[in-house]
């Protein structure tokens, strides 16, 4: 699996894969609390979709040495 640093993107583009990373990271985390997790699929899946948009499949971002995604 390929390996981005998100500290080699602009800060735009940091930003608002960040911002992807931390909504699908939430709705993981409540989606595992929930009396109804079908509801969070589809979200997810939304979220997932962006990130894909923006730095393709099979990659994984690092901040700091630390793997955020996936």
């Amino acid at each position: 699996m390929k390996s981005i640093d998100i500290g080699s993107l602009g800060s735009d583009e940091a930003f608002k894969l960040r911002l992807q990373i931390a909504l699908r990271y939430q709705a993981v985390k409540i989606r595992a609390v929930s009396d109804q997790p079908d509801k969070f699929d589809e979200y997810i899946s939304q979220r997932v979709a962006a990130i894909e948009k923006m730095i393709g499949k099979n990659v994984s971002v690092t901040e700091g040495g630390k793997t955020i995604y996936p």
